[in-house]
C-alpha cells in the first residue's frame, strides 16, 4: 500500500476476488449490502459510484475504518489449505520485517543501512505530499517536519557535474550544493543551521552506487549528517559556461558499515 492507493470501480467489479480490503461505507449503504458480496453488490447498485468517489476522495478515507472484504472472507471460509498458506505466509513476512526493519535508528523509522526509494523516503518522514526526483534535485528541506534527506548517485553519469561527490572515509562525505547556490542561499541556512529557526534540522544520508543498475530504485541509508565548517564556494559547468554551488562537509553520526562502505566505493 503506497500513499497513492486506491481502487478504481471498474478494476473491482471485474475483479471481487482481488479485493482484498475495503473501508466502511455509510450505515445506509452497508444496511444495503449485507451479503458475502455486500461490497461489490453496494458497488453495482449505484453503478459503483458511491463506494468510487469514497474511495477517489482521500479526505474520505483517510483515517477511516477498514476491514477484510466480504469476498475474500468468503474465500478463505470456502479453502482452508488457502488460510494455512496465507497464515505461513504472513509469519515470513514479519519474521522478515523483523530481522530488517524491526531495529529503527534514532528517533526515525528507518533501519540503518537498509534500502528506501524516493516515496518511501517521503512517506517515512511524514511528509505531507511525495516530492519527485527531478524536484528533490539531491536533496529537499521539509519546512514542516524539518528534516533534509540527501541523495546522493555515487557514480555519476556521463555530462553530470564534475565535482563528484564523495567519501573521505567512513565517517566523512563531501557533496555538492545545487546549481545557481551561493554560501549565502537558504540551502545553506538549512544544511549549515544557521539561526535558531534551523537548529533542529535533521539531516540524512541516502546513497546508492549507480542509478543504471536494477537495484537502483532505492539507496542505502547512512544515518544522520552534519555540515561541518562553513561552505565552500565552487564553480561547476552550466549552460551559459560556469555556474554557482557550493561544497558540504559532512560528518556522519555513525561509521558506515565496512561490506556497504566498499560496495558503494568500488
Amino acid at each position: 500500500m503506497t500513499n497513492g492507493f486506491h481502487i478504481r470501480r471498474e478494476d473491482a467489479l471485474k475483479y471481487p476476488a482481488c479485493v482484498f480490503i475495503e473501508p466502511e461505507v455509510r450505515e445506509s449503504a452497508s444496511e444495503a449490502s449485507g451479503t458475502s458480496a455486500g461490497y461489490a453488490a453496494h458497488m453495482l447498485s449505484d453503478g459503483g459510484r458511491e463506494a468510487d468517489d469514497a474511495l477517489q476522495d482521500e479526505s474520505r478515507w483517510t483515517g477511516a475504518e477498514w476491514r477484510m472484504s466480504t469476498v475474500f472472507a468468503a474465500t478463505l471460509d470456502e479453502n482452508p489449505d488457502l488460510v494455512e498458506e496465507l497464515s505461513d505466509l504472513a509469519d515470513f513476512v514479519l519474521a522478515r520485517w523483523a530481522r530488517l526493519y524491526g531495529v529503527t535508528y534514532r528517533e526515525t523509522r528507518f533501519s540503518l543501512y537498509q534500502t528506501y526509494t524516493y516515496e518511501e523516503v517521503c512517506r517515512l518522514l511524514d511528509w505531507e505530499r511525495n516530492v519527485n526526483a527531478q524536484n528533490i534535485g539531491g536533496y529537499f528541506y521539509d519546512r514542516t517536519t524539518k528534516t533534509l534527506p540527501v541523495f546522493v548517485n555515487y557514480e555519476k553519469e556521463e555530462g553530470a557535474i564534475a565535482y563528484a561527490d564523495r567519501f573521505l572515509s567512513e565517517r566523512r562525505f563531501v557533496a555538492l550544493s545545487k546549481r545557481n547556490r551561493r554560501p549565502t542561499s537558504s540551502d545553506a541556512d538549512h544544511i549549515f543551521k544557521r539561526g535558531p529557526e534551523e537548529a533542529e534540522n535533521r539531516i540524512y544520508l541516502f546513497v546508492r552506487r549507480s542509478k543504471k543498475e536494477k537495484e537502483a530504485k532505492a539507496f542505502y541509508f547512512l544515518g544522520e549528517v552534519r555540515a561541518a565548517g562553513e561552505p565552500i564556494p565552487v564553480e561547476v559547468p552550466g549552460a551559459n559556461g560556469v555556474d554557482p554551488a557550493f561544497e558540504i562537509d559532512y560528518r556522519l553520526a555513525e561509521p558506515v558499515r565496512s561490506d556497504i562502505y566498499a560496495y558503494l566505493t568500488a
